[in-house]
């Protein structure tokens, strides 16, 4: 399932707004509210519902299972999560097994963030962090090629390319993940 937090609200270009690291309320409640429908397919196994998500979206993720955002207040509801390139807001604690991916050149998302969030949560096990040398924000879409500078906050301009190499890495690792952690009972 891929909720559009976007159209319904007309937005257009997230990019471009600096609102700040931290998640925007109505995104995590539109994951949760995802979740909340999943649980009550009875083609679902509620028990086995992961989530997913690149740059803000990831970094929504983030927000919203960690012990500090949505989970604090209802508990982990979803059983794993998978992010690409998220923005890593430090201090962060988690309650489920949480895979991040990044690029080790991405200017946009600041990899050392995420080297900090996973050490801060090495006691527990739960945070995997993957770091593709050389590779840039969207390292996983064919689309951008040989890279462009993108437009974001504070008229700051970050590079995004294609990097074949972590692309097909990270289709393994989440394969991998999902496969470890939601596999049958």
């Amino acid at each position: 399932m891929i909720p559009d937090s976007f159209s319904p609200r007309s937005v257009v270009n997230r990019c471009r707004y600096d609102a700040g690291p931290h998640a925007h309320p109505t995104r995590i409640l539109d994951a949760l509210g995802a979740l909340s429908y999943l649980r009550t397919r009875t083609d679902i196994d509620a028990t086995r519902i992961g989530i997913l998500g690149w740059s803000h979206g990831a970094t929504m993720i983030l927000e919203a299972v960690s012990r500090r955002g949505a989970a604090a207040q209802i508990g982990s509801l979803f059983k794993t999560a998978i992010t690409f390139y998220p923005y890593c807001v430090p201090d962060r604690r988690f309650d489920l097994p949480v895979l991040i991916m990044i690029g080790e050149a991405d200017d946009w998302s600041p990899p050392a963030r995420c080297w900090d969030l996973a050490a801060q949560n090495k006691p527990s096990g739960l945070v995997k962090l993957i770091t593709y040398p050389r590779a840039f924000h969207a390292f996983d879409l064919m689309e951008v090629a040989d890279g462009f500078a993108a437009h974001g906050p504070k008229q700051m301009q970050y590079w995004v390319k294609f990097d074949p190499r972590a692309y097909q890495d990270s289709i393994f690792q989440v394969r991998a993940f999902l496969s470890e952690h939601l596999r049958n009972p």
